[in-house]
């Protein structure tokens, strides 16, 4: 009988929690910003001279869809844009050199994310990690002009790695959610002499829905 009532009971509760998270379940949509960090080209006008460095500050813009499998377990895909550019005027005493820099990139990554999604007074707040893939594909271009004479650089930012991270999403009765999440990714040609990227560690800021 004892075994009866214990069985019942465990077959109820994994009858409930079955039923939440099915109710919980559910598409997610964002659009968010990354700081995506800097891009930093080094020139040297001439074999003698000084190495000048010109820096390009990026912006980006991603966008996510993403589906939660029950309170636990999610699914993230994302597209991320990032463009930047800056430059440099410099007199030396043999040199008046002139630079640019200009960079775009796209990055498309897929991740999985565990945690847990508590209830508090209506809202669902989850933190979790995440560990996923990311492949990216793009070009930074630095042109220079010294003493009136033109010359560029054109370098890929093609490539591929793992990401990992951490976050926390507060999701509103209505479904309006917010989140922000930390990680850590190999985006890019890091290993050019020529170009320096500085965005290993990204933080994200996204702004959604859930239906």
């Amino acid at each position: 009988m004892k075994k009866s009532i214990i069985a019942l009971a465990l077959a109820s509760l994994a009858s409930f929690n079955a039923m939440a998270d099915n109710d919980f379940s559910g598409h997610r949509i964002s659009l968010g910003t990354t700081n995506t960090g800097d891009v930093s080209w080094t020139m040297q006008p001439d074999s003698s001279a000084t190495p000048i460095t010109t820096s390009a500050k990026t912006q980006s813009f991603n966008l996510t869809y993403s589906y939660d499998f029950s309170r636990f377990i999610s699914l993230n895909t994302e597209y991320m844009y990032t463009s930047g550019k800056g430059g440099a005027v410099v007199d030396t005493p043999h040199h008046n050199v002139i630079t640019d820099l200009r960079s775009d990139q796209h990055s498309f990554g897929a991740e999985g994310e565990l945690g847990y999604a508590f209830s508090v007074d209506s809202w669902q707040v989850k933190p979790f990690v995440t560990g996923g893939v990311v492949i990216t594909t793009g070009r930074a271009i630095g042109n220079s002009t010294v003493n009136g004479a033109t010359g560029n650089d054109d370098v890929r930012l093609d490539g591929s790695g793992v990401t990992t991270g951490f976050g926390l999403r507060a999701v509103s009765p209505w479904g309006v959610f917010a989140e922000v999440k930390t990680r850590k990714a190999d985006f890019g040609d890091k290993a050019n002499k020529v170009l320096e990227l500085s965005n290993e560690s990204l933080t994200t800021f996204n702004i959604g829905y859930k239906f």
